[in-house]
């Protein structure tokens, strides 16, 4: 775990990647009375911890029928007052690099649709504050604990299915 100032997403230390903070540095990291949000350094690093992150309505929508066990049984957290947006997931074995799967959006930016959370990427973790001032939230469960294969396929079909969701057809166009 490591520090972020308030209404801020990342840790912004040197060599976070690798970084593994021990108890003896909690109190400098995190002083008492100073209110800080708290990342996690995914992967490896944080004994194979990780989370699958939603990033659009559609994966949202779709998750409840792919994910056994999504709805009372699985670790999630997320904005407060709104379907939790990342299921904690473990590694079973050794961690890949972060897998994202997007589409260009009209802006010409990508439009992510869902991330599986490895090596090389930081997450926002509850009490934090997200920088609209909203309160992140954990809905008590277990993680996903599945080897990386497992985890990353689990990834593609939200992707997959998310996007035939958003390019169904609209009511009528089937008998077209």
């Amino acid at each position: 775990m490591l520090p972020a100032p308030l209404l801020e997403k990342e840790a912004k230390i040197e060599g976070w990647p690798e970084r593994k903070v021990t108890l003896e540095e909690i109190e400098e990291l995190f002083p008492p009375g100073e209110l800080k949000n708290v990342v996690r350094i995914n992967g490896d690093v944080s004994g194979g911890a990780g989370d699958l992150d939603l990033d659009c309505p559609e994966a949202l929508a779709v998750v409840r029928h792919i994910v056994p066990g999504y709805e009372n049984e699985l670790r999630k957290f997320g904005r407060e007052g709104q379907a939790p947006g990342h299921i904690d997931v473990m590694f079973e074995d050794e961690a890949p690099r972060t897998r994202r799967f997007s589409v260009p959006g009209d802006d010409g930016r990508e439009n992510m649709i869902v991330e599986l959370r490895a090596n090389g990427s930081q997450t926002l973790l509850p009490p934090s504050l997200y920088p609209e001032d909203e309160r992140c939230v954990l809905y008590p469960g277990k993680p996903i604990t599945a080897h990386a294969v497992t985890l990353t396929e689990i990834a593609e079909e939200i992707a997959a299915t998310a996007l035939v969701l958003r390019n169904y057809p609209g009511t009528g166009a089937r008998e077209e």
